[in-house]
């Protein structure tokens, strides 16, 4: 089993934020923190000094500095903004720099632009980005085992029945299901019709359905104890942003509920194509069973996810209950406690928001070491060195 250890840069990454014309600008605050691209207008995801200090800096020149960065997330710019970053994509480009950008949400953004490291949740792997390409990078999520059970991964007595958890939206129904298909609709109409940076049409297949059949095998199967909780709507129709952030709403704590009390939890995709649950699961010391859809993984080329997953590929649904019953059983009660503690660990050290961004300016420095593009510019030479 790979470690989930990976080496640091030792010579910090020197990072140009570009202005935007008409772009109200980074704070000191924000740019002492170097950035945030989770909150509207800013850049990040919270490059805290005490995470990236010894990795990162940033460069008021930018013909000095090893990559540049969009000041903020794609989504927050406006059509006007949006193409003032491809003038400075443009401009990256002929400056041999490659540029960063972050992109939120549910679906995939199509910008496939040669002097763009892009970084996003999930989406497709067989979707091919010249030159610098995409990462996937982890949902950050809070540390819930922390503040629910001190952080203290429990374990049950072994049962000859591998215990499966599940809550959530779980039911296709009908009016869910034609909403969806027109926002997909509308979706890849805009992806044709528009600039080539808007975003990519899902698969027209639901993956509502999907959960609904993955869902059934487990539950049918005779050798797997499914303790299921299925909701008609996400988020068991919780509508107002208090409730979703109450912590104690009764919703929620079944949710963490369900997973303290099972050894292994379902994770499939959602509207994009990732699952938040499969890092819950992780942050819970749970097995995730991952249905894989052809999403991305965050750091694929570093993680053995096999080795801290049992995954089936989403055509072969049929296999699910006995590839789980089969595996259960080869780990045994030792092997799989340990299993359980291994992948808290996975995501304490390497996913959780502060140990990933704490790699960040390491991942930067290889992915600009290795790309194709790294023969067009001097600066691979002094970032081969921070390897």
């Amino acid at each position: 089993m790979s470690g989930p250890n990976s080496p640091r840069v030792h010579q910090p990454l020197r990072m140009h934020l570009i202005s935007l014309p008409g772009h109200r600008g980074l704070s000191a605050v924000t740019r002492a923190e170097i950035a945030d691209p989770f909150r509207v207008g800013e850049s990040g995801p919270q490059l805290r000094p005490s995470s990236v200090a010894a990795g990162l800096t940033l460069a008021d020149d930018r013909d000095a500095a090893d990559v540049w960065a969009l000041p903020c997330h794609w989504q927050s710019l406006d059509d006007e903004g949006r193409r003032q970053a491809r003038r400075c994509f443009d401009q990256a480009h002929a400056a041999s720099k490659p540029i960063v950008v972050w992109t939120v949400g549910d679906l995939e953004s199509a910008l496939d632009h040669p002097a763009v490291i892009r970084f996003q949740l999930g989406g497709s792997r067989t979707r091919k980005s010249p030159a610098f390409g995409v990462h996937a990078y982890p949902p950050f999520i809070d540390d819930e085992l922390g503040a629910r059970e001190h952080g203290i991964v429990s374990t049950h007595p072994w049962t000859d029945r591998p215990r499966v958890g599940f809550c959530g939206q779980g039911r296709s129904r009908v009016p869910i299901e034609a909403k969806t298909l027109a926002n997909k609709a509308r979706t890849r109409l805009a992806h044709r019709t528009g600039p080539g940076d808007k975003r990519v049409g899902e698969p027209w297949t639901s993956h509502l359905r999907l959960r609904q059949r993955a869902l059934a095998h487990l539950q049918d199967h005779p050798k797997v104890a499914a303790d299921f909780v299925i909701h008609d709507s996400y988020r068991a129709g919780l509508r107002s942003k208090a409730d979703r952030r109450d912590t104690d709403h009764p919703t929620r704590v079944q949710f963490f509920e369900n997973l303290r009390t099972n050894d292994y939890a379902l994770c499939v995709r959602g509207g994009g194509n990732f699952s938040i649950r499969l890092f819950e699961a992780l942050c819970y010391g749970r097995v995730p069973i991952i249905v894989d859809s052809g999403g991305r993984l965050p750091l694929e080329d570093e993680i053995d996810w096999d080795s801290y997953s049992i995954r089936v590929p989403a055509r072969r649904l049929h296999a699910l209950g006995d590839l789980v019953s089969e595996t259960h059983h080869r780990l045994g009660p030792a092997g799989l406690h340990r299993l359980q503690r291994e992948c808290r660990n996975l995501w304490v050290a390497r996913l959780c928001l502060d140990a990933y961004m704490a790699d960040w300016p390491g991942i930067l420095a290889r992915n600009i070491a290795n790309s194709p593009s790294s023969e067009r510019a001097d600066t691979p030479d002094r970032v081969a060195g921070m390897q």
